[in-house]
């Protein structure tokens, strides 16, 4: 009986001190407050690359052409915020971002072909939506259901 009571005051002893540290184990080092996230390799153009190539159903020859046309993109997004610099408003950093975009996507859909130019501008209105720091807008069900 006494061994029993021992692991049951051990066991809940145990339990407790996990209760009492689950906050801070859970706690997430997150941006400092007021900021928003930033998603881990949001530009990434291997990541682009992977999911378009599923996606659009992209040949190697279209993989390999888009590779470099991601990869351009991706040292031009480089080379503007450099030269905008750290004092850049949001509003400096989203125009040089869609310049470069805009300059991009006649290059991205010479690769394609027109089936895949229709999916493409499909995914690039989705990946648009989501808005800064890869924010998801609500699904209308949600919203109805949430002023219902």
């Amino acid at each position: 009986m006494k061994t029993k009571l021992a692991t049951l005051v051990s066991a809940c002893a145990i339990a407790a001190g996990l209760f009492s540290a689950a906050p801070a184990l859970l706690a997430q080092d997150g941006p400092p407050s007021g900021e928003r996230p930033r998603r881990e390799n949001a530009g990434n153009p291997e990541q682009r690359l992977n999911r378009l190539k599923e996606a659009l159903q992209l040949t190697e020859e279209q993989v390999a052409s888009l590779k470099e046309i991601f990869m351009a993109e991706a040292e031009a997004m480089r080379a503007a915020r450099e030269k905008l610099g750290a004092d850049a408003t949001r509003e400096q950093r989203m125009a040089a971002r869609r310049e470069i975009q805009e300059k991009m996507q006649p290059k991205i859909e010479a690769v394609l072909t027109e089936e895949q130019r229709a999916k493409w501008v499909e995914i690039r209105d989705r990946w648009q939506q989501r808005g800064p720091g890869g924010e998801r807008p609500r699904p209308a069900a949600e919203e109805t259901k949430s002023e219902a």
